[in-house]
């Protein structure tokens, strides 16, 4: 991480939850791109869990995890998990709320509990809406380069002063821009640095995913 960016990624105030979810709470949706943490978007995809019920979750999360010194990045929120339950790598039932289950995050959740890491992670995705196909609420889209510098801002905020575990490639990337730095994979030397690539869990790497997670527990913890 270059000085300067590293200086950015300091200033007063950059750590503070409410920093993190006014930067959120900023993001325009589009047709094609949903920031669930805004009440309109409750008339949309017939979800359980509202806006309210989602900000709420955040904050408490985001409050939780204050002071924590690692920060675990996906890529985007799903629509099966954080985009109904407003917190990154969970799904609705992890926060006490109502909806559908994510077969990733059980993984991720999993791994943060059996290592003892909970407690210490703050959890956030480059692009913290929801994209999806026009006008279908229940499907998953790759965004674009330009939507996920959407994130950049509240990314940045959220890398403060912590080590960084970077959930697949498209998480990597964002992370790489932002810090204008190169992101190891786990399997390359990482152990004194602050930032690493995993396996994303999904598609079949639940347990590359998961034997990274172990490496870097071990490793950094």
């Amino acid at each position: 991480m270059d000085p300067g960016t590293r200086s950015a990624l300091s200033r007063p105030g950059m750590t503070r939850a409410g920093t993190l979810l006014d930067a959120l709470l900023e993001i325009p949706p589009s047709m094609c791109l949903e920031n669930f943490y805004q009440d309109e978007s409750d008339a949309r995809g017939g979800f359980s869990s509202t806006a309210s019920n989602r900000r709420e979750a955040l904050a408490q999360h985001l409050q939780a995890a204050a002071h924590s010194d690692f920060v675990l990045v996906g890529e985007a929120a799903g629509w099966r998990g954080c985009r109904q339950s407003g917190i990154p790598f969970t799904s609705p039932c992890d926060v006490g709320l109502t909806g559908t289950r994510e077969a990733s995050a059980s993984v991720v959740q999993s791994a943060l509990a059996s290592t003892g890491l909970a407690p210490r992670v703050l959890l956030w995705n480059a692009l913290p809406l929801h994209p999806h196909p026009a006008l279908q609420y229940r499907q998953n889209r790759t965004p674009t380069a330009a939507e996920v510098r959407l994130g950049h801002n509240a990314l940045l905020a959220a890398l403060t002063q912590r080590r960084v575990i970077c959930v697949g490639t498209k998480a990597a990337r964002a992370v790489s821009e932002v810090t204008q730095s190169v992101v190891p994979g786990v399997y390359e030397k990482f152990g004194s640095g602050t930032v690493v690539q995993l396996r994303h869990p999904s598609f079949g790497g639940a347990s590359r995913f998961r034997a990274g997670f172990d490496l870097v527990a071990e490793a950094w913890a």
